[in-house]
Parts: structure tokens; sequence; C-alpha cells
């Protein structure tokens, strides 16, 4: 089978990367709304039970907050914690 030239492959990875980014977009914008479960991982980051990374600005490692998705930045969700509770 023949090599495809090397333009070509960059031409499909960077279409495969754009669809990708697209997709991830849509996945955060389909939370917007909900309320998560968003366990802490580091710096007030941290992820939601379906694995999407959040930003609370609050909390400490092991710390699981419920939090409302008011939004994202295109590479997180935004959330607004309402409670604290024991991990």
């Amino acid at each position: 089978m023949p090599q495809v030239r090397r333009e070509v492959v960059k031409q499909r990875a960077a279409r495969l990367r754009a669809a990708g980014e697209a997709a991830y977009r849509r996945h955060l914008a389909a939370l917007f709304g909900t309320r998560q479960s968003i366990l802490i991982e580091r710096d007030g980051l941290g992820r939601t039970q379906g694995f999407t990374l959040a930003a609370l600005g609050t909390g400490t490692p092991g710390e699981i907050f419920e939090a409302d998705i008011t939004g994202h930045d295109g590479a997180r969700l935004i959330a607004a914690p309402l409670a604290a509770r024991a991990a």
C-alpha cells in the first residue's frame, strides 16, 4: 500500500483535531444549567462524575461539591459550588 503524502496526513490530522474540539465544546455546552457532583483534584479544579474538567475556584483535593454549571470557557466547565461534603 502506498504511503500517504505528508501534507495530506497533516490536513487530515488538522480536520480531526478541529472535529474533536467542536465535539468537546458541544459536550461542555450540553452541561450548561445542570447540577453536577465535582471531585476537587487540585487548586479549585475538579472533575464531574463523567470526568469533565470543571473550575470551581474553591476547595481542596478530595472534597466533593454539588455545583451548578454556569458556563464554560471552551476548555472546562465553570461551576458555582453549593456546599461541600465529606469525601
